[in-house]
């Protein structure tokens, strides 16, 4: 119960890092934005993802397995981070130029 409070307080903030560094950056810029909190997020999940890859190692199969889910949580947060986040702020770009087109 404790590791996922943590993991998804993880994933909103890198998140939230995310969108607002393209909103400053501004449309177009998804390419600086993932190379600079991209690149920051993936680094705050290894260095949490190294904190937990302790339990995975543990001989109680209880903190193992809360070990592996960590992992898992941690890897799926960062997939979610560093390519649907990108994709779907694309595909709004992509709507958002659509619309404007379609007004002319």
């Amino acid at each position: 119960m404790s590791m996922i409070p943590a993991i998804l307080g993880m994933s909103v903030d890198n998140s939230i890092h995310f969108y607002h560094r393209y909103r400053e950056l501004g449309s177009g810029s998804l390419g600086r934005v993932w190379s600079s909190s991209g690149l920051a997020a993936l680094l705050a999940s290894l260095t949490n993802g190294a904190g937990f890859v302790g339990l995975a190692f543990s001989i109680h199969g209880g903190l193992r397995s809360m070990g592996y889910l960590a992992l898992l949580g941690l890897a799926t947060c960062l997939i979610t981070t560093l390519i649907f986040m990108p994709l779907a702020l694309q595909y709004w770009e992509w709507r958002q130029k659509d619309k404007v087109e379609h007004l002319k």
